[in-house]
Parts: C-alpha cells; structure tokens; sequence
C-alpha cells in the first residue's frame, strides 16, 4: 500500500468520524439514543392537563418565550431561543421546540438555525460531534426532556 492510500484511508476514517459523530453527549444520560433521533417522547403519569403546564414552565424556566400554545389539544411552541454563540468565528446557533402533550406522554422536537458563512435551518438529530452547534441543540432538547420526565423514548 502506498502513503498516499494510507494517508487518504486515514483521513477518510477520521472525516466519517466527524460526521457522525460519538453516542454519548456531555452532561445528557443520552446513551440510549441511537444517532439521528430527532423525537424524544418522555412518558409519565399525567393529565394532558397536567403535562402541558409542567412543560411550559420548564421551557420558560430554561429561557424559552412561547411562541404559541393551546392547551385543548396540547401544542407548545416556542420562539427560537439563542443557544450559543462563538464570538471569533461569528457563528450563531438558535433553538426552538416545539412539542404535543397528551394523556401520559409528551413529544418533543426542535429546529435549530445556525449562522455561520450562511444560515442552516433544520431538525434538531443527534448528530455532530459533542460539544458542536449541532450537538448542543440535541442537548438542549434532551435537557427539556429529562426535566419532563425520566422515562424517555427516540424517534
């Protein structure tokens, strides 16, 4: 084999690493998530009722505005919140969740926007490498999740 093949088989594993990125997240009990998940559905005893109001005050303890809500089918959407900013690199990363309460059981999901060179808007996944924009909006998602409850479901 040649240097030149071993150099590019080495970048090439690093590069694939990268990308997808380890199964453990900082400071998330996120293990049991595969990568990619972009719904978590925590499940507990409560009342739609009753779930809808512990997650509004959660979101608005963590810093979120809600956008819009409705209590009779359970729908809480929030305004994108600022996650982190890198000041050197000028780069921006923006979260919002937007989640359904129901008897027993909550899903949530977000968007995050992240602006660099250019704006990226998509699903909040767990993907990236831990500690990138990316994987900090899956930690801010699993955080919300895990304040809700700690019997937690991937999608």
């Amino acid at each position: 084999m040649s240097r030149l093949t071993f150099v590019f088989l080495i970048c090439a594993g690093v590069v694939a690493c990268a990308l997808e990125g380890e199964l453990k997240t900082s400071g998330v009990n996120d293990e049991a998530a595969p990568l990619q998940s972009t719904v978590i559905t925590v499940h507990g005893d409560w009342t739609r009722s009753e779930g809808f109001t512990k997650l509004g005050e959660i979101l608005m303890e963590r810093g979120f505005e809600i956008e819009s809500s409705d209590a009779s089918i359970g729908s809480i959407n929030t305004a994108f919140k600022r996650l982190y900013r890198a000041e050197r690199r000028r780069q921006d990363t923006q979260v919002r969740i937007v989640a359904a309460v129901f008897d027993g059981s909550a899903r949530l999901r977000g968007e995050s926007v992240t602006e660099w060179i250019s704006s990226e808007i998509g699903d909040i996944r767990k993907r990236g490498q831990d500690g990138s924009p990316a994987r900090r909006a899956w930690a801010e998602l699993h955080h919300v999740a895990e304040q809700l409850g700690d019997d937690l479901t991937y999608e």
